[in-house]
């Protein structure tokens, strides 16, 4: 089954492990620890957009979506290499703007 943004970013912060691993090769020991590693950063940016608080400039803040999509896709067991080209492609067709979620969907979709 395919998986919206916004549901991936709620299943992670409800900590819901069967929704993650209904994507495609994710398996529960990966679904934990995509939790696991994701789950307070989106709770934090979550309540940060509701106080309407931005958090890191733009600029820095892209990087820190890619770098944390990047581990996100390693633990899910692509080859670093091959998830940086990939974060590259993405980047480059869709923009710079995009968050961890839109990063993995993308990805995912990709591979």
């Amino acid at each position: 089954s395919s998986m919206g943004v916004g549901e991936i970013r709620q299943a992670i912060v409800n900590e819901d492990v069967r929704a993650i691993q209904s994507i495609k090769g994710v398996g529960p020991k990966t679904a934990q620890r995509v939790i696991l590693d994701l789950k307070d950063k989106l709770r934090k940016d979550e309540l940060l957009a509701k106080a309407g608080v931005e958090t890191v400039p733009l600029a820095r803040q892209h990087n820190t979506h890619r770098q944390e999509a990047l581990q996100a896709l390693v633990m899910l067991g692509f080859a670093r290499a091959a998830a940086e080209k990939t974060l590259d492609q993405i980047q480059h067709k869709h923009g710079p703007d995009l968050s961890v979620e839109a990063l993995i969907k993308f990805a995912l979709k990709s591979n």
